[in-house]
């Protein structure tokens, strides 16, 4: 899977959904947000930090604008940055997969699964990403 936020450099990833918030862009906002690959491409890329904070300005500012399933939604992704964040920090290739990790009813999940739909699921490894260390003798 190619991830389409890797042409951005730096700035342009730490200040995407600021601009676009600023522009009035809500239903773009809205799909840019919820794209795992700008949080992958955030953590890659070592702007991260932040983006807690600016997830949850962008969400602000969306308000007035979003139904509650999208509210609800973006509230999802920003709990799960949080909790991720220092796996995703040392790992950020794991975000798709800890996404896929979270209960079935979660927006988050079904963003990643959104991101999977195209991928042959017969060549689709079962795990995205794992670091296993086997006790020696295994």
């Amino acid at each position: 899977m190619r991830n389409r936020y890797r042409a951005l450099n730096r700035y342009e990833l730490k200040s995407l959904l600021y601009h676009l918030t600023e522009a009035g862009r809500w239903e773009m906002v809205s799909r840019v947000y919820m794209d795992l690959e700008l949080t992958e491409a955030l953590f890659e890329n070592g702007v991260q930090d932040g983006a807690i904070e600016d997830y949850s300005l962008a969400l602000e500012k969306m308000k007035p604008y979003a139904n509650g399933d999208e509210l609800g939604a973006m509230q999802a992704l920003i709990d799960f940055t949080r909790s991720q964040y220092d796996y995703l920090k040392q790992y950020p290739e794991g975000v798709i997969q800890q996404a896929e990790n979270q209960p079935d009813d979660s927006p988050v999940r079904q963003a990643a699964f959104s991101l999977l739909k195209n991928v042959d699921v017969s060549i689709r490894p079962r795990y995205l990403f794992c670091r296993c260390e086997f006790p020696s003798g295994f």
